[in-house]
């Protein structure tokens, strides 16, 4: 059983990442950059910004960087996301952790399990209102939200 997982929701502006310590929340982020600055920019400030996090990772062997699969959105996305994907990859490979991909649908009928949808409610406002109170309200975004579903979804499955 990996002792920390790492969930990261990609996004070309905004990266949420949840880091989970033996299945319990440990902390979490988003990385915003600026809309207006180009691809190329933005990719290099999410990647120094995400480097920061991976640094704050305790050292373990056996840390889990799950990330969400951007193959599952349109063809448009998916390329923009999967560069951003692939910088993560690396810098986790760089710091020897293992690395899973993770569809929307998985996590997703975590999220249905865990707490009933109310009428009208969208699986991203499902999604964040069931991780703040499981977190005592310290996940405030839905990207922050999404990926401490990844991680979520990863330690399911790992135990």
């Amino acid at each position: 059983m990996p002792p920390f997982i790492l969930g990261i929701d990609p996004g070309s502006n905004h990266l949420g990442w949840c880091l989970l310590h033996e299945g319990a929340y440990d902390m979490s982020g988003v990385i915003s950059a600026k809309k207006k600055d180009s691809l190329l920019q933005r990719r290099d400030y999410i990647r120094t910004e995400l480097y920061k996090v991976f640094q704050e990772v305790p050292p373990s062997p056996n840390t889990v960087m799950a990330i969400e699969d951007p193959m599952s959105r349109g063809i448009g996305t998916a390329k923009v996301l999967a560069t951003i994907r692939t910088m993560a990859e690396e810098m986790g490979f760089n710091f020897g952790w293992a690395f899973l991909q993770v569809l929307p649908h998985e996590w997703h009928g975590m999220v249905y399990e865990e707490d009933g949808r109310r009428e009208g409610e969208s699986v991203k406002d499902l999604a964040l209102r069931v991780a703040n109170g499981l977190t005592k309200g310290r996940i405030t975004s839905e990207d922050e939200s999404d990926a401490f579903w990844i991680a979520k979804y990863v330690f399911s499955k790992a135990r």
